[in-house]
């Protein structure tokens, strides 16, 4: 894993930590996103965001995952792939680092 990545994900798992959360990661230790994207979940609040690195500007961008939006695209008809290529602002929700573990904690879909 990418280092700015795996230091930006190891301060969001604190941060939840330092607000009473328990959140999880998921990292991909093979394919094409292995050093590029980690997922964290909230299992209370059943919600979900991402870390993404950003190889051309070197740092790390947070998003907040819709499963409402994901399921209707599925629902739909359009594949995964269709998914974050084509509905992937609606899907997936850019928002600042400090907002992100209380966007995690907090109920409803983002």
């Amino acid at each position: 894993m990418n280092m700015s990545l795996k230091d930006e994900l190891l301060l969001a798992l604190e941060d939840g930590r330092k607000i009473g959360e328990t959140f999880v990661h998921y990292s991909f230790p093979e394919g094409p996103n292995k050093n590029k994207v980690a997922v964290i979940s909230n299992k209370r609040t059943g919600k979900a965001g991402m870390l993404y690195y950003n190889d051309g500007l070197g740092d790390v961008t947070f998003y907040l995952i819709s499963f409402q939006k994901w399921e209707w695209a599925e629902a739909e008809g359009f594949t995964s792939a269709e998914i974050v290529e084509k509905l992937g602002k609606q899907v997936f929700r850019r928002v600042d680092r400090k907002e992100f573990p209380y966007m995690l904690a907090t109920a409803g879909d983002p």
